[in-house]
């Protein structure tokens, strides 16, 4: 049996059903976007009170992104919100 490498089924199992990458943002918003996330990865459906909670979470974490970094933090938010307004 080989050692070391890359193995099929190998390592810890994701908790989301589709693919995932790797991003940084800030951890003081950890919880609402992995709550998020899972919600738009299982396909779960979000009412407009909770979006209107979304957008201003997103708001705030823009603020707390240096301004030469915001471009691709609204886009992903922008690509999330119209994930939850499509469902």
């Amino acid at each position: 049996m080989p050692r070391g490498g890359k193995r099929e089924e190998a390592g810890r199992k994701s908790k989301f059903q589709h693919p995932t990458e790797r991003m940084s943002l800030p951890g003081k918003f950890k919880a609402e976007i992995e709550e998020y996330a899972l919600m738009l990865d299982r396909e779960q459906t979000i009412d407009f009170c909770r979006l209107s909670e979304f957008e201003r979470a997103c708001e705030n974490i823009l603020k707390t992104i240096p301004p030469n970094k915001r471009v691709w933090a609204a886009r992903l938010f922008n690509r999330l919100k119209g994930s939850l307004v499509s469902h």
